[in-house]
């Protein structure tokens, strides 16, 4: 990892809580994401769940960023992942996600919201995500033939 001075590093990160899964990477169907400049998370509807997804991805953010990993490469390893092309522990970030689960891990720990009962309600999150896309992908379908 750089432990110097990146040119390519963001010095301005916005984060947001997202109502829509439009609003998120369509390649990345998940409950948050990171790209340059942002960090992005799908409402959970509990806020302390919504801060420990957004915190959890500008973990992962700064890592990959200080790493040299770009949104680009990323967002390729995503899409071969969501083909079935590469397994998930085989993405260059597998390490930094991680060590930001760790994190994630800890802050719920501290916000007082059970790690089970969370990831039930981030499984919740991507269900209306992931339905919200496969309907995308179908209209897209039906709209080429």
């Amino acid at each position: 990892m750089n432990k110097g001075h990146v040119a390519n590093l963001d010095r301005k990160i916005i984060a947001e809580v997202v109502d829509t899964p439009p609003e998120l990477n369509p390649l990345q169907e998940d409950v948050g994401n990171w790209g340059r400049g942002f960090v992005r998370v799908l409402d959970h509807g509990d806020m302390r769940a919504n801060y420990a997804v957004l915190l959890h991805e500008f973990v992962e953010k700064i890592l990959c960023d200080f790493a040299g990993i770009t949104t680009e490469q990323a967002d390729k390893e995503d899409a071969k992942y969501l083909k079935g092309k590469i397994r998930f522990n085989q993405r260059s970030y597998w390490k930094y996600h991680c060590q930001a689960t760790k994190i994630e891990r800890l802050f719920c720990k501290y916000m007082g919201l059970d790690w089970t009962e969370y990831e039930k309600l981030s499984d919740k999150t991507f269900l209306k995500a992931e339905a919200y896309f496969k309907k995308k992908r179908q209209e897209s379908k039906s709209l080429k033939k």
